[in-house]
């Protein structure tokens, strides 16, 4: 077996795990902060808009230690956007892969954080 065709899977499951919190991000930025970057750094600017308080609006939606573990695959997600299977560092996609589940946890305990913010102010606008 081809070293890039074990590679390639593990590669896609790591980009589609920053898409998927991406996503999050993005609905947050346009329900929440009513505010998305755009421009060809926007992926990049959405995270660090993640990371920083919405002064009147929300307090910050991830730490910045969560900010720079998704970072990593911020970037990685680049990569695998950009070049073909056979490129890939081997070294790279099994350090992310080996601490994807912490970053997914830093994540997940940030986020459940921010939901319990917006439970409380929806509550809020009841009273």
């Amino acid at each position: 077996m081809r070293k890039s065709s074990t590679l390639t899977p593990a590669a896609l499951n790591l980009h589609d795990f920053y898409a998927g919190i991406e996503r999050i991000f993005q609905n947050i930025a346009t329900h929440v902060d009513r505010d998305v970057p755009a421009g060809s750094e926007w992926h990049r600017e959405l995270l660090r808009q993640m990371s920083f308080e919405a002064p009147v609006v929300r307090p910050a939606v991830v730490s910045s230690e969560t900010a720079d573990a998704l970072d990593e695959y911020l970037r990685f997600r680049q990569v695998v956007s950009n070049v073909y299977a056979f490129e890939f560092d081997a070294q790279r996609v099994l350090q992310l892969a080996e601490s994807v589940r912490s970053c997914f946890e830093q994540a997940r305990s940030d986020l459940l954080r921010f939901t319990d913010f917006l439970t409380d102010m929806a509550h809020a606008d009841e009273v």
